[in-house]
């Protein structure tokens, strides 16, 4: 497998890949959580097959940020002006916060989330009280208040992810997903791993190392890779007989020995994205090697 790879070695999606998505639906594919002990000894023992399929997202083209083909305007609700205030005062007093809510907890014999609503409501009217007081024309009062606590709302540029199942609900806070496929008895299953959320990368990590030590077993874990373009274009990079596993938080959210990560990882290729923003040449690179650390004793 080459080591580097720029956008030039983009290519269209092939047929064989194109047949497999066909495949993918709702009714067909189960996209859960699974029991990666049970797993394990089922590719062990060679009652499931494992497929993996590494999907990137490039930096959107600055050309189509306003274009109604590549992007769409999303409402977004906000709080109220007057609940913003209080938000950020409990952000910048969490412990006198917290302390005041067990006391109250103490005292009221209710519990901690009734305690932070009282506080909530009476920080809520104490900052009204406060604006109430420096109105220098009161008449003018019941007007602002509503300015106070009506609530607000923004429009946000959310970008559109025009790609097959299971990635039709894009996170657009992953810049890469690793999704993994369980293969038994033509019924298909699959989990998905990123950088988006805490659970993401849990799975990343729980099914990534799963996957490398099925590989390390001597089972070869067909591994494609795929590129969601600048001009919002599902292409095909390459694939691999064996796994590669993206590097973007592996290991993050779950516990695992350093000494046995390094012992599974040793000879497991990872995968590295350098998008062209933010490199010297402005060149978007993918690489595949062995880490550093993976190659040491």
């Amino acid at each position: 497998m080459k080591k580097t790879y720029l956008l030039s070695d983009l290519k269209p999606v092939p047929d064989f890949l194109r047949k497999k998505f066909a495949g993918f639906s709702p009714e067909r594919l189960i996209y859960s959580r699974l029991d990666e002990d049970k797993m394990y000894r089922n590719a062990i023992s060679g009652r499931i097959k494992l497929e993996t399929i590494i999907v990137i997202v490039d930096i959107l083209k600055g050309e189509h940020r306003r274009d109604k083909k590549y992007v769409r305007w999303v409402r977004t609700e906000r709080c109220s002006l007057v609940q913003e205030k209080v938000n950020r005062y409990f952000s910048d007093h969490d412990i006198e916060c917290r302390q005041a809510a067990e006391k109250k907890v103490k005292k009221k014999k209710i519990e901690i989330y009734h305690a932070y609503d009282l506080l909530i409501k009476q920080s809520l009217n104490r900052f009204l009280n406060e604006a109430h007081q420096r109105m220098r024309k009161p008449e003018d009062w019941e007007k602002k208040i509503k300015e106070l606590t009506r609530d607000r709302f923004c429009y946000q540029i959310a970008r559109i992810y025009d790609v097959p199942y299971p990635w039709n609900y894009w996170d657009y806070r992953n810049s890469a997903v690793q999704t993994y496929f369980f293969v038994e008895k033509g019924q298909t299953s699959c989990v998905s791993g990123g950088s988006g959320s805490s659970g993401q990368r849990e799975n990343h990590s729980r099914y990534g190392f799963l996957f490398a030590r099925c590989q390390n077993k001597g089972i070869d874990i067909p591994t494609h890779i795929m590129i969601y373009d600048d001009h919002n274009r599902f292409k095909y990079l390459t694939s691999s007989k064996s796994l590669v596993l993206s590097s973007h938080d592996l290991g993050s959210n779950y516990h695992i020995d350093w000494k046995e990560r390094k012992r599974i990882l040793k000879d497991i290729p990872l995968l590295h994205v350098s998008f062209g923003y933010f490199t010297k040449d402005k060149q978007f690179k993918i690489q595949i090697r062995k880490d550093v650390y993976q190659s040491k004793n």
